[in-house]
């Protein structure tokens, strides 16, 4: 059974690999009270998506492909907007996320970015963990409510790898 723990102290994860640049390995200072462990001996990753000048009333959408070596298991979401070409945020978006194996949205519809990560401050641990098999696409859909400003948007889905044979 997995077990994942939060930590109520602020602490750093170390060998972050984000798998849209592998080159990229450091660390990153979790949230204040807030720390991510996951099972030992597990590869943390976190999949980004980032979404640049989606059009105001618009949709976008983004794809990332697995290895076929490794599952990933998604524990937490993070989503942050900001109107386009500015700091000024804007998480006035919708969220679907799809598992292109399986033909399955992990909603039944579109979530609003503020029910899932508030003001994208803190992740959203999954009420389960998710795993996407190995060589499948995942997808992400964001649909820009703000029906005068473009917005960029960085979505990140957080867990580990684990080997396919797992």
């Amino acid at each position: 059974m997995l077990k994942r723990q939060i930590a109520r102290s602020p602490q750093k994860v170390t060998n972050i690999e984000y798998a849209g640049n592998p080159e990229y390995k450091g660390y990153e200072a979790c949230p204040p009270g807030y720390a991510v462990s996951v099972v030992p001996g597990k590869r943390f990753t976190a999949i980004p998506f980032d979404f640049s000048n989606i059009a105001a009333s618009g949709t976008s959408k983004k794809r990332y492909t697995l290895s076929t070596g490794f599952h990933f298991v998604a524990l937490q979401i993070n989503a942050y907007g900001v109107n386009h070409g500015t700091t000024t945020e804007n998480m006035n978006f919708t969220v679907l996320i799809r598992d292109e194996f399986t033909s399955q949205d992990l909603t039944k519809d579109p979530v609003h970015a503020k029910c899932i990560t508030g003001s994208g401050k803190r992740p959203y641990n999954m009420p389960y963990p998710y795993r996407f098999l190995g060589g499948t696409t995942i997808s992400v859909e964001i649909k820009n409510l703000d029906s005068s400003n473009a917005i960029d948007v960085y979505f990140v889905l957080i867990g580990y790898e684990e080997p396919a044979t797992a």
